[in-house]
């Protein structure tokens, strides 16, 4: 059997929570144990996306990580649930590839919330260790909506395997993260740190999603993954119904791919027939090979990707307790990236928890080849080291 990967573009799956709901499922309940309880309906869902085409599925463990049993008061491990999940999940799978569902955990970074980096790697380890174990042939981590979330789920995987990551944002209407980030900087963190694929998941807004792929598109080494849901949800009698069809959102195939997509597949309120139309769409097509693109200076925030050039004006920072309003400043002026010296521990504190505020990337120099390591390990973009 090929690897994942090798053969593209890839018919992903369609959606899974709603098209439960649609089965039975209450609302509010913990999908990954109702599954369990549950598995012929679930079955029957997965059954049918491989009829329809796809190449690959996500095993339905959206959820099943440690904060989210806990608040549901699950008593089963996160290990079993998830190997019992992936076992299911391989049943009469046949040569469809099955990835590992990783999704945010349910808690919040700080300085938005109290959790740290190492707090957030340890809950997303152990789910990683428990798919890894259980033989799924890659990751998906999905539907984030914050980078410093995304990268803690990546380091977390590599931490225990080496099988393909493939990475995915929901947005808003401004084409940004849930956070305020930028779409394409986050492609160029998380390309940097060895993901495989990257793109959006979630998104209603289908021309949306094809002008942000195409923004990508010139920064994108790796193939990039459009999975919307059937349109903008509205509200009836309480419930959120979708009402794209198959025939329309398959007709954004094109662009998708014309803008690098080469995973195609769908979120909320897709079904088989979406899958099917994905699948019948992309067959007719002659889909060129993914050309990833050319090696580019760039640096990054989590806010935008500023190309390197000669004439780019870069203004000093110093590293104090008024960083967030001097850089404030600073980029009101004109400035395109902030050049910073970081020296002990103290900056390291300071300069950790500003970033979320200080918008333009950085040019870093330190001597300390340890501390720079800690930097480097929890900022949220791709700075220019000195």
């Amino acid at each position: 059997m090929p690897k994942f990967l090798d053969n593209l573009p890839i018919v992903l799956d369609g959606a899974m929570g709603t098209r439960l709901q649609m089965l039975g499922m209450p609302a509010g309940v913990c999908t990954p144990a109702w599954i369990l309880d549950h598995p012929e309906t679930f079955l029957t869902v997965k059954r049918s996306y491989i009829d329809a085409g796809s190449d690959a599925i996500y095993a339905p463990t959206f959820g099943a990580i440690g904060p989210e049993l806990k608040k549901h008061r699950i008593a089963m491990s996160v290990r079993e649930m998830n190997r019992n999940l992936v076992e299911l999940a391989r049943e009469e799978a046949n040569n469809c590839f099955v990835g590992g569902d990783i999704a945010p955990c349910g808690l919040q970074l700080y300085p938005v919330g109290t959790a740290t980096f190492d707090d957030l790697i340890e809950v997303f380890t152990e789910q990683a260790a428990a798919l890894e174990e259980a033989g799924v042939d890659f990751f998906a981590v999905e539907t984030q909506m914050s980078l410093a979330e995304c990268r803690t789920a990546v380091v977390a995987v590599r931490s225990v395997s080496d099988k393909p990551i493939i990475a995915s944002f929901t947005c808003g209407n401004t084409g940004r993260t849930l956070y305020g980030e930028d779409l394409s900087a986050a492609l160029v963190c998380l390309q940097d740190m060895g993901v495989s694929a990257f793109g959006i998941n979630c998104c209603g807004d289908l021309n949306l999603i094809a002008r942000l792929l195409g923004k990508m598109k010139p920064y994108a080494a790796i193939p990039l993954i459009a999975k919307p849901n059937a349109g903008e949800p509205v509200s009836s009698n309480g419930h959120s119904v979708y009402r794209m069809n198959s025939a329309k959102m398959s007709a954004y195939i094109p662009r998708f791919v014309a803008n690098g997509a080469r995973l195609l597949g769908g979120c909320c309120g897709t079904d088989e027939s979406y899958i099917a139309a994905v699948h019948e769409t992309l067959s007719a097509m002659d889909v060129p090979p993914f050309a990833p693109a050319g090696p580019r200076a760039v640096a990054a925030s989590a806010y935008r990707v500023q190309e390197l050039t000669p004439r780019i004006r870069i203004e000093e920072l110093e590293i104090d307790d008024d960083i967030v309003e001097n850089a404030s400043v600073i980029e009101a002026m004109g400035a395109k990236m902030l050049r910073l010296e970081l020296r002990d521990e103290l900056d390291l504190d300071t300069l950790s928890e500003a970033q979320f505020s200080v918008r333009l990337p950085l040019v870093l120099h330190c001597t300390d080849e340890e501390l720079l390591k800690k930097f480097l390990r929890i900022y949220n973009g791709k700075p220019v080291v000195l």
